[in-house]
């Protein structure tokens, strides 16, 4: 995945674009609830599917865990995301932003980093910019509350829909300590 910030004072809003939290070309965009835990899940296991990166034994156990992790953190404020839905009321895409706890930084007196995280779009509804509305409403979130800049790790799939809301790609690194599972990671991406 690539590690992309978001520029500080980039657009993020064309104008004359529908309201984000109302109803345009079809999609309602809502808050996410508790309620929504479970589309939630279910969206966040697409994405790891679609990016292929893990075999559903460990999806499985990423299931168990996400749930309560995200409940504890959607009831602390530490966590709200966006729920498209179709006319017909059915969840088509869903995003979410983590206010991660941080260290001191020189351009923020803030304590928590917001990171943006779990955007997916059901595979039917893709390329009719849902996605590109999600991140938009969570980054507009993320404006209001006074934080000067977000972060995410971008999938190839997802690589142009934040190039093109005024992400960048930075220098972040990592290293494996464990390499099997580098291994096992990798070869699951290329499967």
């Amino acid at each position: 995945m690539h590690q992309v910030q978001r520029r500080r004072g980039s657009p993020s809003t064309a104008r004359g674009q529908p309201s984000l939290f109302g109803s345009a070309r079809g999609i309602r965009i809502r808050p996410a609830t508790v309620r929504d835990l479970e589309t939630l899940r279910a969206h966040r296991r697409g994405m790891f599917v679609d990016m292929g990166v893990a075999p559903s034994r460990s999806l499985d156990g990423h299931d168990r865990r996400f749930i309560p992790w995200a409940r504890a953190r959607l009831r602390k404020g530490e966590l709200f995301g966006l729920i498209a839905e179709s006319r017909d009321g059915v969840p088509v895409a869903s995003g979410c932003v983590w206010l991660r706890e941080d260290q001191p930084r020189p351009w923020t007196e803030r304590e928590r980093s917001p990171y943006i995280m779990s955007i997916y779009t059901l595979p039917e509804w893709r390329r009719r910019g849902v996605a590109n509305r999600i991140v938009r409403g969570l980054l507009r979130a993320c404006r209001r509350q006074g934080y000067p800049m977000v972060r995410l790790n971008a999938s190839r799939m997802g690589l142009s829909v934040y190039e093109g809301l005024g992400f960048e790609r930075t220098t972040e690194m990592r290293r494996w300590l464990d390499p099997s599972r580098k291994r096992a990671y990798f070869s699951k991406r290329r499967g």
